[in-house]
């Protein structure tokens, strides 16, 4: 009997979507999880690290089908709130895993999300069977799932290519195109033959280009506003000299008359 009361359970939950599964019942409180436990091992987490890895995951997985509940007229507002409580569980695992083991970590969830007791499509809710997700629920969705990390500089990346997403799922950009080729120009038609009884052209002679003007000012303005300055100054000194003369003069027929 107790054989087939195990088989039943497992048809059942073999029959139901992957997406519904998440309305399943979790023992947050429960001290072991063999999910958690796997994925420790499959890790290879230190000992110190094991038991805040079931903490934060159970943490965020409570928060998390807590908005996945709510009710559809709030299902835009849950899927930012879960994006949010998702991208800070992570925040918070990189820190105790190296890059290796958050890559793998990254790779064993998105192959199977229950893993972490999340599940890909919260919104594909059994108690509302006829509502369908806005296409935020689908963006939200997959530039979680979809994504891509990078590690530089010691510091983890998010990027999501929203250029190439079309609702209600992303679409993988495809390899890039080559480049077209560059046009190439088109084949100048043949001259016409002259007419015989045309006048001869003239030749075709390379002629010399005419030099570039320097960009150097004339020194000739230069030099004439030298001689003009040279020109005054000898000009004072000579009229100095011939007033300094004068005054001698005058001092001389001076002297001559007194002594008279």
């Amino acid at each position: 009997m107790r054989t087939w009361k195990l088989i039943a359970l497992l048809v059942v939950m073999c029959s139901l979507p992957g997406q519904a599964q998440f309305w399943l019942h979790v023992e947050w409180g429960a001290p072991h999880c063999r999910q958690c436990a796997w994925m420790e091992e499959a890790l290879h987490l230190p000992p110190h690290a094991r038991n805040d890895y079931q903490r934060i995951i159970h943490q965020y997985g409570k928060k998390i089908e807590r908005e996945a509940r709510r009710d559809y007229r709030h299902w835009d507002r849950s899927a930012e709130r879960i994006y949010d409580l998702r991208m800070a569980r992570d925040g918070r695992l990189q820190r105790l895993m190296s890059p290796d083991q958050f890559r793998l970590y990254i790779h064993l969830i998105r192959e199977v999300p229950q893993r972490v007791h999340d599940y890909r499509g919260w919104y594909a809710n059994p108690h509302h069977p006829d509502w369908h997700p806005s296409n935020l629920c689908f963006r939200f969705e997959d530039s979680y799932w979809d994504c891509r990390w990078d590690y530089r500089n010691g510091r983890w990346s998010h990027h999501f290519d929203l250029h190439a997403w079309r609702p209600p799922h992303a679409v993988r950009p495809s390899a890039p195109r080559p480049p077209k080729p560059a046009p190439r120009p088109e084949a100048r038609p043949p001259k016409p033959a002259p007419h015989p009884d045309a006048k001869p052209s003239r030749p075709d002679v390379q002629r010399p280009s005419r030099p570039a003007p320097s960009k150097e000012r004339p020194q000739r303005g230069r030099e004439q506003l030298r001689e003009k300055k040279e020109s005054r100054k000898e000009s004072r000194k000579e009229l100095r000299r011939g007033s300094t003369g004068k005054e001698k003069a005058a001092k001389r027929s001076a002297g001559r008359h007194s002594e008279a």
